[in-house]
């Protein structure tokens, strides 16, 4: 999995100040930065997390009333005047001159500040001493900037500033080292810069020293500088003491840094509340070149010390391009007893090769980890065999997602993984395309196995022999594609587990279809194409109420072919069913769709036109959470190209009184 899967940051600001006013023009609305990104897997921060943004009541009206409404009334904006506090959220005016732009920071009451449009530079008089006194937020992440970062470090400006949002403005230049002088922003809470997608930001240099000194933003809570040119290494400083004693997220994705993951940053005095820090690049847009991140060096073993990383609850690493890069292997003190006794989420995944070596037995140990739900180890180059340590009665009890996939191990499945009391939390198990080989074990598929998984995908892998009957508890999805499994499938169709999914094409399996799969009878979507089976689908798969009335996917290959061939069975295909319905991979009715000659009416449609209907098939309910998501049908769908006209296969019938199925040919 890639950081796609992670969710762009979602900043609840809620300001207030007394009664207040507020001159508000249409435009968009205020968007984080990362909401246009897509996500796998979430950047998220709850509102709970940052300090309290309702300030105390505004100062009391002051002689300068009367020239701030003057002022307010060149902008067109004088409604929205109050002496107890407003909120100003328009475009600037065109004719506005620079020496009214300039004079902004004379508003008193001003609260809150959004401007959309074509904006001049941001002057430097903003951040003198005694501007914007009521100052709580300012907005710009939808105009258009140009031009460097002010020099508004002084002291005793923007005294009571909560949120700086700059990002996705063109501004250019460097960070200013005077944004981490003494007095400067004592009470920002969130500053956002760069961009929160490619190509928009153009600030440049590197990360200032000086922002980690001990008197610098003593309130931030959170630091997202993303998709910008600043290059250079990660400052040691950062992680000094007292350095951001309130910073609790920290995203300095698709940066161009370099340098080694600094030791320093796991001290026991180093970010007290951090909860989330992100490194790396975040999913890859369609024709976009990522930035060159050099990151390189191991990962630090300081940071699984005990006392590192207090509070820390998720730690993303991911998707470095070729080149040096982290090397080294996991480090096994990362599993050490105290260490991050606070991560749910470790993320570090797609390394380009780097991270290699076995994975370290320590962390499945019962004391290791204790809060971790979700570890992402996929697109690496690991190496050995799955540890059987991981299986230990009391390890991994809150994990739900385990991605191994896309990595060069050795040996089987474990027994001892499927024992009692291993992974009592585990819901997706990720191993296609591992490297694992030998029988699938009868252990991983018995009934007290694995008793919260859900899916589970083997894809790819170099298994030998035939399957089991899969008995566990609920699982719904199983993914053999590819695993060289031979024999019958005659224990699969006796499975006892409420199986929705099974994906077992390009295997060596043989025999004929069975009459019926009434130990089935949530099954929506079946891949057997690229096996050895012989003769046709059973006429019983094909009447009401049997397997075909509920299958929505079913891709049989030659035996399809050989069964279309026959009359007989086109016949009993064309059921008269006036509505049709798919569902989703817990197996419950997702929705009914409409009939299908509301869409079909036209004789002469064919295969592209019912790709073009079957879209409603793409948009899979999700399983819940984070787990139904990964899992679309799309993943399993072959495109237009390769479905079978229902003109083709009922031409003898009407299109409204098809029972719509999809499936693909060999």
């Amino acid at each position: 999995m890639t950081v796609a899967r992670q969710q762009a940051l979602t900043v609840i600001i809620v300001v207030c100040a007394g009664t207040q006013h507020a001159l508000t023009q249409s435009q968009p609305p205020l968007q984080s930065p990362g909401s246009n990104s897509a996500p796998s897997h979430s950047l998220s921060t709850s509102p709970s997390q940052l300090s309290e943004t309702a300030p105390e009541p505004a100062p009391s009206p002051t002689p300068d009333s009367a020239r701030e409404l003057e002022l307010l009334k060149q902008l067109g904006w004088q409604q929205a005047y109050s002496p107890n506090g407003y909120v100003i959220n328009a475009t600037l005016p065109s004719n506005c001159s620079l020496s009214t732009w300039q004079s902004l920071h004379n508003l008193t009451a001003l609260t809150n500040l959004t401007l959309t449009g074509s904006l001049p530079a941001l002057p430097d008089s903003w951040g003198s001493p005694g501007s914007f006194p009521s100052l709580l937020a300012i907005d710009l992440s939808h105009a258009e900037l140009s031009g460097p970062l002010p020099n508004w470090g002084s002291a005793q400006s923007f005294s009571r500033l909560r949120t700086l949002n700059l990002t996705n403005t063109g501004l250019s230049g460097t960070l200013p080292p005077s944004w981490g002088q003494e007095g400067a922003f004592p009470a920002l809470l969130q500053l956002h810069l760069g961009g929160s997608s490619p190509g928009i930001s153009r600030l440049s240099g590197s990360l200032p020293e000086n922002w980690g000194s001990p008197t610098a933003f003593p309130a931030l809570a959170l630091l997202w500088i993303n998709y910008c040119n600043i290059s250079g290494s990660l400052p040691l400083s950062w992680g000094s003491n007292s350095a951001f004693p309130a910073l609790t997220t920290l995203s300095l994705l698709e940066l161009p840094l370099q340098g080694t993951l600094p030791t320093a940053w796991g001290g026991h005095t180093a970010f007290p509340s951090l909860l989330d820090l992100y490194l790396g690049i975040a999913d890859k847009p369609s024709g976009y070149s990522h930035v060159g991140v050099s990151l390189s060096g191991s990962l630090p073993a300081q940071w699984g010390s005990n006392g590192s990383f207090p509070v820390l609850e998720h730690l993303t690493i991911a998707n470095l391009p070729p080149g040096p890069g982290l090397s080294g292997s996991l480090p096994a003190q990362w599993g050490s007893p105290g260490a991050f006794q606070h991560m749910k989420e470790l993320l570090i995944e797609n390394t380009q090769g780097g991270i290699s070596g076995p994975l370290p037995s320590a962390w499945g140990n019962p004391d290791a980890l204790p809060e971790l739900s979700v570890l992402l180890l996929d697109h690496g180059s690991l190496t050995g065999s799955l540890p059987a340590s991981w299986g230990s009665a009391g390890g991994f009890r809150k994990l739900n997602n385990l991605w191994l996939g896309h990595n060069h191990f050795r040996g089987g499945l474990p027994d001892a993984w499927a024992q009692e009391g291993a992974f009592p939390s585990l819901q997706a198990l990720q191993l296609d395309k591992a490297g694992l080989s030998g029988t699938f074990p009868m252990s991983w598929a018995a009934p007290d196995a694995f008793p919260s998984l859900l899916v589970a995908n083997f894809s790819y892998n170099d298994f030998r022999g035939s399957l089991p009957a899969f008995d566990n508890a609920i699982l719904g999805m199983v993914d053999l594609e590819g695993c060289k499994l031979d024999g019958t499938l005659d224990e699969l169709w006796r499975s006892s587990a409420p199986l929705t999914v099974i994906q077992a094409s390009q295997n060596r399996f043989s025999g004929s279809l069975p009459e019926g799969l009434g130990c089935l009878p949530q099954l929506s979507l079946l891949g057997l194409r690229d096996n050895s089976l012989e003769g046709t689908v059973p006429l019983s798969w094909l009447r009401p109420g049997a397997t075909l009335s509920h299958v929505s996917y079913l891709d049989l290959g030659t035996v399809w072919d050989d069964s279309v061939a026959q009359p007989t069975w086109r016949q009993e295909l064309c059921l008269e069913q006036p509505v049709l319905f798919y569902t989703d991979v817990t197996g419950r009715q997702a929705s009914l769709l409409p009939i299908v000659n509301e869409h079909m009416t036209d004789q002469r449609d064919t295969a592209a036109e019912l790709s073009r209907n079957v879209t409603a098939f793409a948009a899979w309910s999700r399983a819940g959470g984070s787990v139904g998501d990964m899992y679309l049908a799309d993943t399993f769908l072959q495109g237009g190209s390769q479905l079978v006209s229902v003109r083709q296969i009922c031409k003898n019938s009407g299109f409204e009184a098809v029972l719509l199925i999809l499936w693909s040919v060999a």
